[in-house]
């Protein structure tokens, strides 16, 4: 609470569906004043997963071009 004056429940969720990884944030607020908060996702994957392959053998494809949204905080 010293650092941020809210209290909060954050879940995130990791599910893998066939080949792909989704990943969904929850933010809750039990309280009644207004929460303001910002999720940053950094994933990061630990590869070549087995000794067969190397780093080079693995790619990261979204399904669609998205426009990029960004709110600053101040």
């Amino acid at each position: 609470m010293a650092n941020y004056p809210f209290e909060f429940e954050l879940r995130l969720i990791y599910e893998i569906v066939q080949n792909q990884l989704n990943v969904t944030y929850q933010v809750h607020n039990p309280a009644a004043n207004q929460l303001w908060f910002s999720v940053g996702g950094h994933p990061a994957f630990h590869v070549p997963f087995d000794k067969e392959g190397t780093y080079n053998d693995y790619t990261l494809n979204f399904n669609k071009e998205e426009e990029l949204w960004r709110w600053p905080l101040s």
